[in-house]
């Protein structure tokens, strides 16, 4: 099933953004956006 692989794609996405938070490099608008598709997919 491709659901699996997207939402493991999402959580690897998730990972990357959490990274680059800490490093202060992701605006807030992108972040916005990764997470409104992120939640989109873990329903």
């Amino acid at each position: 099933m491709k659901l699996n692989n997207t939402v493991t794609e999402l959580n690897n996405a998730l990972e990357e953004i959490k990274i680059l938070k800490n490093k202060l490099i992701i605006s807030e608008e992108e972040k916005s956006i990764f997470l409104k598709l992120y939640r989109k997919f873990k329903q």
